[in-house]
């Protein structure tokens, strides 16, 4: 019984020198190449991005020479001239030609940016857009209107009570977001179509994204309560943090 217990403790022994250096080491590799990844999109993007791996180990990973699963995420970014934004991203497949700098290509990224309703608002309150609606509606919601973003809608309101609630559905056309007025009330009534239409074809609310990083592309817009979510991709983007 003594001998077995010896053994076991030797054996506890040999397993912690070899354990010691390698959680030293997945320890050391995560904050190198967090760092590396944090440099490169404070960069091109701004502020302090939040870096995560995974589950799988990265030493493991890059034995096998490229990293499966990264994300990002920051919550006062700028991307593509929009107004700041928090953001989730994930970068799958990412080739290393040089660990300490994160240098190489990204297989895939997907990015949803998250736009509250203080920057929807910086996007409508334009001339061409709020500024351009017929008198009536402008009116009732004045320059600076309160936003309240919903599942399916973009909802325009007066600073104060809903005399005037105009609807508006957020889409994507090629490099640009669009916004269209689906919907009017007038003092809790409905507006005449001919008054909706005529609202809608005063304003031209779009907002073109541009000189967007990593190669990134704009894909899709979807409302969730509180939030517009703007989602981007790219394949085969380079990465460096120099």
């Amino acid at each position: 019984m003594f001998l077995f217990f010896g053994i076991f403790r030797k054996l506890v022994y040999v397993v912690l020198v070899f354990a010691i250096p390698l959680i030293a080491g997945e320890f050391i590799a995560r904050s190198l190449l967090g760092d590396a990844v944090n440099s490169a999109i404070v960069s091109r993007i701004g502020g302090k991005a939040q870096v995560g791996f995974g589950t799988t180990p990265v030493l493991l990973q890059l034995v096998n020479g490229h990293l499966s699963d990264v994300s990002v995420s920051e919550s006062k970014a700028q991307i593509g001239g929009l107004p700041t934004l928090a953001f989730n991203a994930t970068l799958d497949d990412v080739h290393l030609s040089s660990i300490t700098h994160l240098e190489g290509g990204i297989g895939a990224i997907t990015l949803t940016a998250h736009l509250d309703a203080h920057a929807v608002r910086d996007l409508l309150a334009t001339p061409t857009c709020v500024g351009s609606l017929p008198r009536g509606v402008l009116d009732g919601l004045t320059e600076q209107p309160r936003v309240k973003i919903a599942p399916g809608h973009i909802a325009l309101l007066p600073p104060h009570g809903s005399a005037v609630d105009l609807h508006l559905f957020a889409a994507v056309a090629g490099s640009a977001i669009t916004f269209h007025a689906t919907s009017l009330s007038l003092d809790g009534k409905r507006a005449p179509a001919a008054t909706l239409t005529a609202a809608a074809g005063a304003i031209n609310c779009a907002r073109t994204v541009q000189n967007l990083p990593f190669n990134l592309q704009l894909k899709s817009t979807s409302t969730t309560p509180g939030l517009l979510d703007v989602q981007f991709a790219a394949t085969n983007a380079s990465f460096s943090a120099s």
